[in-house]
């Protein structure tokens, strides 16, 4: 009886792993952007060398497949992130007042995963880098509208640490490129309103493993934008600022297996929550929680960061 118990056990724990395996597709590139930057988002930093430093931890209980529906039994998911990011803009004498700059990034993740359907996790904490030329500038509208822009294109190389066998790595194993335009429009009364609006397209992850076969993946290209709309309080400090912050995932097509689409394997989310800010002696804090919601392919839960900026 206890034999036979053991068995039944053991071919039901099998089969909520394999029904897991084949209803989550979770293959875009994990250092991308999503959240990070979002308040007066747009505004360059003086000429000279800069350190920002992000923070953020991300927990989930919730693994949502493409129906947005939870995946079987106990899964919990918490994510420390810690990403240096350096930012250089020369001084420069250019038309239309014009910046450029050259920005690089490198995520260190700490992942944990406890998964009662066999999801295992690496260990291992190195992400991949991110580095990207930008161009931008401040235009002058009409009165007490600013509109402050940049462009820039970054490119992940895939340096960090990654192994097939491992459901969540802290490296994509691919190239992704992503060109993306930001935007902060400075309004009347101290509001502001900032987005930062990306197109992913990933290249191929050559050491994949799908249903029990190793090949080529190509996660499906992404767009993807980050939001705020901010008010500043004077009367605790002019550089002081409250935010509703937030943002949008959303898959554009599938992915694919040695060439072959894999159906339902789009991934979506959004996420919103308060943020606040402030500039005080030249250093840039910030502060904001999202709460995720409508999550396809992905898990669903709450991401915190906390941002600190020093200039050199």
């Amino acid at each position: 009886m206890k034999i036979k118990t053991g068995c039944i056990m053991f071919l039901a724990c099998c089969a909520l792993y394999a029904c897991a395996s084949q209803a989550w597709a979770y293959n875009q590139n994990p250092n991308l952007d999503i959240g990070s930057t979002n308040i007066m988002g747009a505004v360059i930093a003086p000429p000279g060398l800069h350190l920002l430093n992000y923070m953020a931890y991300y927990t989930a209980d919730d693994l949502k497949d493409s129906e947005g529906n939870n995946l079987p039994g106990d899964n919990e998911l918490d994510v420390m992130v810690y990403t240096p990011q350096l930012i250089y803009s020369p001084d420069l004498d250019l038309p239309r007042d014009l910046r450029v700059g050259l920005s690089a990034m490198l995520p260190l993740q700490d992942i944990h995963m406890d998964s009662s359907i066999g999801l295992q996790e690496n260990r291992n904490i190195l992400g991949d880098l991110a580095i990207g030329p930008f161009i931008g500038s401040a235009i002058p509208l009409r009165e007490g509208f600013t509109l402050h822009w940049f462009f820039e294109l970054d490119t992940y190389l895939p340096i960090g640490d990654y192994d097939s066998d491992k459901a969540l790595n802290p490296s994509a194993n691919y190239i992704t490129l992503t060109p993306f335009l930001s935007l902060t429009l400075q309004m009347p009364n101290d509001f502001a309103l900032s987005t930062r609006q990306f197109f992913s397209y990933n290249f191929e992850n050559n050491d994949f493993v799908h249903q029990g076969v190793k090949g080529d993946l190509q996660a499906g290209p992404l767009y993807h934008f980050n939001y705020s709309i901010s008010k500043a309080l004077p009367v605790i400090d002019p550089q002081f600022r409250i935010a509703l912050v937030g943002y949008y995932l959303e898959q554009l097509s599938n992915d694919e297996f040695e060439g072959r689409d894999i159906p339902g394997s789009k991934e979506r989310v959004f996420g919103i929550g308060p943020g606040i800010s402030w500039v005080h002696k030249g250093v840039f804090l910030g502060l904001k929680s999202h709460f995720e919601t409508s999550a396809e392919n992905r898990p669903q839960g709450i991401k915190t960061f906390f941002q600190i900026r020093f200039s050199f």
